[in-house]
């Protein structure tokens, strides 16, 4: 879910995503998993053709069983943005952005290495993407956005380890993980 606005000059919008899923398996020890995600979102349009955001983004997973917890995850991952718009009509409009999110957390491992010790082991991120998107106008404060994901370069360390991924037509916006993120806009302020 997501609430936001056109990018016009002086126009403040709110908005965001929020999401949870759950998973269950049948097998000997019933493992269940969930995770969530939520990330407030407020910005501006600066100029006639030109937006800036900020989106505070922050998840969570947890794994369990009928022996207890498992392992759970944490991040804070906010997410700063700049978009650049085209108008096509009166109703529709084109962009093409830049997203940079940074991230902080953890990850807990229950009863490991040995049963009733736990490892927490902190988390990073960064990440940068290039996108594209749609937004038309089905009222004077409301909007649906379309964005599409195009290419950029993420970057996870847990502990030690460091992943590095240079990616095209992949996600990198962590705050929805989607290749197609859909949402509803709102301007409060114009």
């Amino acid at each position: 879910m997501a609430l936001g606005a056109n990018a016009q000059l002086n126009n403040w919008y709110v908005g965001g995503i929020a999401g949870f899923s759950s998973t269950s398996s049948d097998d000997n020890n019933n493992t269940k998993s969930s995770s969530w995600a939520f990330g407030p979102e407020v910005g501006v349009g600066i100029g006639e053709n030109w937006s800036v955001g900020l989106v505070l983004g922050i998840n969570g997973s947890k794994v369990k069983n009928d022996d207890g917890d498992i392992s759970s995850t944490f991040m804070f991952m906010p997410d700063i943005y700049g978009r650049r718009w085209w108008t096509m009509g009166d109703r529709l409009k084109l962009f093409a952005g830049l997203d940079v999110t940074f991230g902080s957390g953890n990850t807990t491992l229950y009863d490991f290495p040995l049963p009733g010790s736990d490892t927490k082991t902190d988390m990073s991120a960064f990440g940068v993407n290039l996108n594209s998107g749609i937004a038309y106008s089905m009222a004077e404060r409301w909007t649906l956005l379309f964005k599409l994901a195009g290419v950029g370069y993420d970057s996870s360390t847990t502990g030690d380890n460091t992943d590095n991924t240079f990616w095209l037509l992949g996600d990198g916006n962590v705050t929805n993980g989607n290749f197609l993120f859909v949402g509803v806009y709102y301007t409060f302020m114009q």
